[in-house]
């Protein structure tokens, strides 16, 4: 499930204080997830399970309770998409969008 951030470099991240730190419609857990999600490279294999693994103290639900709130808030967009393997099969992908600024769009409800 590959990550596609807005931005990032290979030893630090330059994230937007409005958008991002200061962000009075995000939870800290969702600022610190989207702060996090921003700092991958690009193509990095994200899952529930990986974010949940690196902070035990949170949880697999925490982990998802952030991202429903980043979709909502339009910082995240998820999409399923089929995509052929090095096996010549295709198979379902998850693939993660990531944006430091909102869409203003609340990605729960897009198909």
């Amino acid at each position: 499930m590959p990550i596609y951030a807005n931005k990032n470099h290979d030893n630090y991240t330059v994230l937007s204080n409005k958008d991002v730190l200061r962000n009075k419609s995000l939870t800290y857990r969702a600022r610190g997830l989207l702060g996090y999600m921003l700092s991958c490279q690009e193509g990095w294999k994200f899952t529930v399970e990986s974010i949940a693994n690196m902070a035990p103290e949170e949880g697999k639900a925490s982990v998802r309770a952030a991202i429903k709130e980043l979709k909502q808030k339009g910082h995240l967009k998820v999409e399923k998409v089929m995509e052929t393997c090095s096996d010549g099969k295709v198979r379902p992908q998850t693939v993660y969008s990531v944006y430091e600024t909102s869409r203003g769009i609340d990605f729960t409800k897009v198909k």
